[in-house]
């Protein structure tokens, strides 16, 4: 199985802080956790849940919003384009990219 993600631009507000990422996903199996993380140049830093559904819906879909995770190294995310990959504990992934903007002053 194999599902859909969508992600929206993200504005860096400034080199120290982390960037909040809003996903969207739809085809992922009702109630299984998933795993999120961002790849950027070779560096993989798993994301941890803001806010939203913690788990797909019966249909299948899914809002949260998410920020890197810091554990065990710090991360601070530069402007560019990274990968966001959704994979749920059956297996079901979808991934996309996300735009970090440096924030206009």
């Amino acid at each position: 199985a194999s599902g859909t993600a969508s992600v929206q631009p993200v504005t860096l507000a400034s080199s120290n802080s982390q960037p909040n990422v809003v996903i969207f996903g739809s085809g992922f199996p009702a109630g299984e956790f998933l795993s999120t993380y961002m790849d950027y140049q070779g560096v993989t830093v798993f994301l941890i849940r803001r806010d939203g559904d913690q788990f797909p819906s019966a249909d299948g879909t899914f809002q949260t919003e998410m920020r890197p995770s810091t554990a065990g190294k710090r991360f601070t995310p530069v402007p560019g384009l990274y990968t966001i990959t959704v994979v749920s504990e059956s297996g079901a992934r979808a991934s996309a990219p996300v735009l970090i903007t440096a924030a206009k002053e």
